[in-house]
């Protein structure tokens, strides 16, 4: 079932297209994550899928309906974007119980469990104007899972998150999408923890969606390399270009040397011993998220 579709999605601020003919599709138990450079167009996509903000043109069906004349479908979402929008003379609990009662949850135990759940209890009698903002990160992404939503919309939820709370999270969101199949979009630039979440990737780029691909189609579009380390790159790379005639490689850091042209690690260890270069490791890897994120948006602009 799809939870979303957009079609021809397009934001224009004062004659300004920030936001071009955006076509996405999330179903059930997808997280799909949306990763772009500031100013890319993630934070407007994601308030006009909200309806906080009117569309220029295009339209966006959630669950199948018009929200524009189903307002009530609204309330299968749970989203947080931004730090505003609590009651900033109210604790973390108070604005979770207000959030409680308006949604509709009965059990006051709900409460008490999502604040626990990003590891807010300590803090739950503290005033939210007295907060850092990793903890308002935390207290919103809390209120947006309050009332058990079907489709969970974050935008850079990992913002001012200590790794442990950024792990439990991510665990927290694979649950809900593998155990209760609901729908996630997410926004970050984060891009490692983008890769370990998502199921869809799509990548926004001076407010076009210029790719859109699965797990499975990102993985392979990651470029593989044999990575080595050695005592003397400069020699390495005089054996890799002038004797074994490899000129796609990367010279990293502390005597890394990744090597994107095939080789075998055999013949490629052979030749560095005859050329008294030691070889401490041989890897293979992939690239990362990071890179094809660059790779991809730099071709958009030469193009």
């Amino acid at each position: 079932m799809d939870v979303l579709r957009t079609f021809g999605l397009t934001k224009i601020y004062q004659n300004k297209q920030v936001v071009q003919n955006i076509d996405m599709t999330i179903k059930k138990g997808e997280i799909y994550g949306l990763i772009g450079k500031n100013g890319a167009g993630k934070t407007t996509t994601l308030k006009m899928i909200l309806h906080l903000i009117k569309p220029t043109k295009g339209k966006v069906e959630l669950f199948g309906k018009n929200p524009a004349k189903n307002q009530s479908i609204f309330e299968k979402i749970g989203s947080f974007i931004g730090h505003s929008n609590f009651y900033h003379n109210l604790t973390a609990e108070e604005n979770l119980e207000i959030h409680r009662r308006l949604m509709g949850v009965t059990s006051k135990k709900r409460t008490e469990e999502m604040l626990r759940k990003l590891n807010l209890m300590q803090y739950k009698d503290k005033k939210v104007e007295d907060f850092s903002v990793g903890m308002k990160q935390r207290l919103g992404i809390a209120r947006s899972m309050l009332h058990y939503p079907e489709f969970l919309i974050l935008d850079e939820p990992t913002n001012g998150l200590d790794p442990q709370v950024m792990k439990d999270l991510r665990q927290t969101l694979l649950k809900l999408a593998n155990d209760y199949e609901v729908a996630i979009l997410l926004s970050s630039h984060i891009l490692s923890e983008i890769d370990h979440l998502s199921s869809v990737l799509g990548i926004i780029h001076r407010g076009r969606l210029i790719e859109e691909l699965n797990y499975e189609a990102l993985q392979e579009k990651k470029k593989r390399y044999l990575q080595i380390s050695v005592n003397n790159v400069n020699k390495a790379s005089f054996i890799l270009e002038n004797e074994m005639k490899i000129s796609d490689y990367v010279i990293c850091n502390n005597g890394l040397i990744k090597i994107y042209n095939s080789v075998q690690a055999a013949e490629l260890n052979a030749r560095m011993v005859d050329g008294f270069v030691e070889v401490y490791e041989m890897v293979n890897a992939r690239d990362s998220l990071e890179n094809y994120f660059l790779s991809i948006t730099k071709e958009e602009d030469l193009s």
